[in-house]
């Protein structure tokens, strides 16, 4: 019996000297080769269909539907003797596919099994590139951020904190280019050989991972944000009733200056409207930070970027569609807030993040739209910061700034200072109940206080009644 196509392709990979196979939509398919070359595997670009019969041959069938959702799918294949078997790791987005064909022989079979006590899976250090394997083990630590140099050591940040992994050896820049190439799709492979810097999105079965290289003197480095797949609720990330309060047209506000958990808020209000009606959302990001799951109605995210080269072509494709809310990752960018503004305007509903350190710098920083555009659409900005507690942990601490008219009278004047005697409910109220719980020590909440002095005062006359 003559051998299927793809068979051809898994002898091919154990007889060469390839690391791996991987075949993605509308490129020519990239066999890797040791020291990270590449050459590509088929002489005409593949379509999404012809990738998906030629994986038909192989993917087990209590899989076929998983891989169909969009769920990341990975199985294994076994060869024939002495050769061992391939791991195969397919993701289906939208209408674009991504398959990685490893080859994993006998031999390193036998050494992952002679390691598999270890805290590591080590029959997926064996089958996976070693940055993905690093991802992984960066997720079960809870990881939020993890950083590469070249020759120095491996940094992770997690509670906040930023420590040396110690259980993983430095990489060298040709090491983390290996990485990446291993990692990126084929366009941003491209656009890595092009301008030395690399922006992508990985996805696995229970994280989203932001990965960020640069080509720098020492070589390249890498910095990568950890997130959960699965979109945090608004209870378990202890946020008050004013979060999910934010509904109705206009635009809405969540602000936090960087690494204090905005896009986090943003993704879980999102996913809230997503499951509490039937609504059509979508969600723009740059880059996407969380994957959001239908609920009750449905939803398209799209990457700045990767879908649209800028904010302009997405704000345009969500002012000719039906969509009940459009929620933008980030209003830092001119084109964005501008978008967001317009989107507004038209009585939409429309939520977006923007770093800053409290509700009124907020308001302050956005208003470089002009200040009657934004007092006209503004119509409540939520803000937080995350405060280290006595467990070691973080906890929110909160502000929230309704847009009642006095409001916009007073962003339309230009006078945003008077705006925090207007919020409805202060950082320092929050401060106060995490002290008077027990969760937050003294001089930590003042460090983070609006006002140590009357902050202090209110702590006090509590103690003493």
């Amino acid at each position: 019996m003559a051998q299927s196509r793809l068979q051809q392709l898994i002898d091919h990979l154990f007889a060469s000297s390839a690391t791996a196979l991987v075949l993605e939509s509308n490129t020519t398919g990239t066999w890797f080769q040791q020291g990270g070359t590449t050459v590509p595997a088929f002489r005409a670009p593949l379509r999404t269909g012809q990738i998906l019969l030629l994986l038909s041959e192989v993917v087990p069938k209590d899989q076929s539907a998983q891989l169909l959702s969009g769920t990341p799918t990975r199985f294994t294949v076994p060869q024939p003797q002495p050769q061992g078997e391939v791991a195969i790791h397919v993701t289906l987005t939208g209408e674009d596919i991504r398959a990685e064909i490893i080859p994993v022989t006998a031999a390193s079979m036998r050494r992952a099994a002679a390691k598999a006590s270890t805290a590591v899976d080590t029959q997926t250090i064996e089958v996976t590139p070693a940055l993905k394997v690093m991802l992984d083990a960066m997720a079960v630590r809870r990881a939020s951020h993890l950083h590469l140099m070249p020759g120095g050591p491996v940094f992770a940040r997690i509670d906040g904190h930023l420590q040396v992994q110690a259980d993983f050896s430095p990489w060298s820049s040709t090491a983390i280019h290996d990485g990446l190439i291993h990692l990126a799709p084929a366009s941003s492979r491209e656009r890595l050989r092009n301008t030395r810097h690399l922006e992508v999105t990985h996805l696995t079965d229970s994280s989203v991972f932001h990965v960020q290289a640069h080509l720098g003197v020492n070589g390249y480095t890498l910095s990568v944000r950890c997130l959960p797949r699965a979109v945090p609720t608004l209870r378990s990330l202890h946020l008050p009733a004013e979060v999910s309060s934010m509904q109705g047209p206009g635009l809405w506000v969540i602000s936090g200056a960087s690494k204090q958990g905005s896009s986090t808020t943003l993704a879980s209000v999102v996913q809230t409207v997503l499951e509490g009606a039937p609504h059509s959302v979508l969600m723009v990001d740059s880059p996407a930070s969380f994957v959001l799951s239908p609920g009750r109605g449905m939803v398209q995210q799209l990457e700045v970027g990767l879908h649209h080269a800028q904010w302009a072509e997405a704000g345009a494709r969500a002012r000719g569609a039906d969509f009940d809310l459009i929620a933008l990752s980030s209003l830092d960018d001119l084109e964005a807030l501008e978008q967001a503004v317009s989107l507004a305007d038209q009585g939409r509903m429309v939520i977006g993040a923007v770093h800053a350190h409290s509700a009124a710098a907020s308001v302050e920083k956005l208003s470089s739209v002009g200040e009657s555009r934004l007092a006209s659409v503004l119509r409540g900005v939520f803000g937080q910061r995350l405060i280290s507690c006595v467990d070691g942990s973080r906890a929110v601490a909160w502000e929230y700034l309704p847009c009642h008219e006095a409001a916009r009278k007073q962003v339309r004047a230009g006078a945003f200072e008077s705006l925090a005697a207007m919020r409805s409910h202060s950082l320092d109220d929050s401060l106060c109940d995490l002290v008077r719980t027990g969760l937050v020590e003294l001089g930590e909440a003042l460090e983070a206080a609006d006002d140590q002095q009357q902050l202090r005062a209110r702590l006090s006359l509590q103690s003493a009644a």
